[in-house]
């Protein structure tokens, strides 16, 4: 057998890193442990968040004007008593369509043709209040039709131009849409000829509560560095509604179809 002999030094060195190293593995597990129920507790937070965001989301999604809906009535019950039995019917079919749009939509997002889909359905009923008085132009970009966009965002900025300035004029009463790529936003622009406003940021205007409601979702969608929603007076008399937000594709194995089911 072969002995070595090491120095006194060596020996309680040896010892020392003997007792120290199972005192720092406990303390190095005891930290691991530690950070991994902190990433829980973080991972779980965050999760909560999420849901939270989407509970808000959906909450606002779900909020109906009551302003159009008693339009609308209203608008039903005339013809109702003057027995316009047609335009009753559409009146009312319209009606149907609008309602199972704002009651059976689930997706955060869906394709913008559909929300023109949907937009074109409730100006059908706006013809029917103002007939030859009412002048509707599109323009949109084909190529952007398939892009992902927020529920109710063109059908807000048309509601916002009926509601706050085109029902106030008499007269001849002219809207645009237009929906166009710059970049990587969409841009869509709701213009009307109607009274116009005095200021230029929706802000400071509380009956604008509809536009409030959609700039809150752009943003828990977004993020608000990342979006614009603008409110601006025409020289020729009348209103720009502008909103940009990033350009977002269809996911593939998302079916965004569901909710006009």
């Amino acid at each position: 057998m072969i002995f070595v002999l090491i120095s006194q030094e060596w020996f309680v060195a040896i010892i020392i890193i003997a007792i120290i190293f199972p005192i720092i593995s406990v303390i190095a597990l005891m930290m691991v442990i530690e950070y991994e129920k902190e990433f829980r507790l973080l991972k779980r937070h965050a999760k909560l968040e999420q849901e939270f965001q989407e509970s808000k989301y959906i909450q606002l999604n779900t909020q109906i004007q009551p302003h159009f809906l008693f339009n609308t009535i209203n608008l039903i019950l005339g013809y109702a008593r003057i027995d316009e039995k047609e335009k009753l019917i559409k009146s009312i079919e319209n009606f149907s369509i609008y309602l199972k749009y704002n009651y059976q939509i689930q997706n955060q997002l869906i394709p913008l043709y559909r929300e023109l889909e949907y937009t074109k359905n409730y100006l059908e009923i706006q013809q029917s209040r103002f007939e030859k008085l009412l002048k509707i132009e599109y323009e949109t970009d084909s190529k952007i039709e398939d892009t992902l966009v927020p529920p109710y965002i063109l059908h807000t900025l048309v509601e916002n131009a009926f509601q706050h300035g085109l029902e106030k004029k008499p007269g001849e009463k002219i809207l645009r849409i237009i929906s166009q790529q710059e970049n990587e936003m969409i841009l869509i622009r709701v213009l009307d000829n109607g009274v116009g406003i005095e200021e230029k940021s929706m802000e400071k205007k509380s009956s604008n509560y509809g536009l409030k409601n959609l700039k809150s979702r752009l943003i828990l969608l977004f993020g608000e560095s990342n979006i614009s929603l603008t409110l601006t007076p025409l020289e020729e008399g009348g209103t720009e509604a502008l909103v940009k937000f990033p350009l977002l594709l269809k996911k593939r194995g998302v079916n965004y179809e569901d909710f006009s089911r």
